[in-house]
């Protein structure tokens, strides 16, 4: 009686794990479904954000393009769209068309000077106020290292925007940390 009670025993708890593991796994998908839905869900949030922040930055930006408010604030809006590139919050086609965007307005370095010479440049020096100066990841991501190398580059737009791309990606890890150490408050 012992050797079929023990058979049973063996039978339900082999049917438990098998009945646990299934839950399991509809379990993880669940999860990872919700996870994904949640993902879209905030790449949603930021591009209708900074769209909307985006529109009103250009109109301010259209009324008083002197203004080094207005500039800051489009500035910063450039700086925290590479945030989201750099930590991949957005689409890759949304990075793309918003850096294309970025390329004739934004300066682009070779060492300290700026080496965009659009017209659509904005003004980032206001007397002794230098405003790139506050957005790290904004420099760090248009910069170039020679001017051979921006001459070259600065001909095929696809070539550009993933130099600038492989900057966010690379560079601001280990750079971005330097600049940010020699800014005044992060000194004793």
């Amino acid at each position: 009686m012992i050797g079929p009670t023990l058979q049973l025993a063996h039978f339900i708890i082999e049917m438990i794990s098998f009945v646990a593991t299934i839950i399991g796994m509809i379990a993880l998908f669940f999860g990872y479904r919700a996870h994904r839905i949640s993902h879209r869900q905030l790449n949603f949030q930021i591009v209708d954000r900074c769209t909307s922040r985006f529109h009103q930055v250009v109109l301010l930006l259209h009324k008083e393009p002197e203004n080094p408010d207005a500039v800051a604030a489009y500035l910063g809006l450039c700086n925290e769209e590479i945030f989201y590139f750099k930590h991949s919050y957005l689409p890759k086609d949304i990075t793309i068309e918003w850096l294309e965007g970025m390329i004739s307005t934004v300066p682009h370095w070779v060492g300290e000077e700026n080496v965009n010479d659009s017209r659509n440049c904005v003004r980032f020096i206001f007397g002794e106020q230098n405003l790139i100066d506050n957005y790290s990841r904004l420099r760090l991501a248009f910069t170039f290292a020679s001017h051979e190398e921006y001459q070259r580059i600065k001909q095929d737009r696809k070539t550009f925007v993933a130099k600038i791309m492989k900057n966010i990606r690379k560079k601001s890890n280990v750079l971005e940390w330097r600049r940010v150490e020699r800014m005044p408050y992060f000194q004793s």
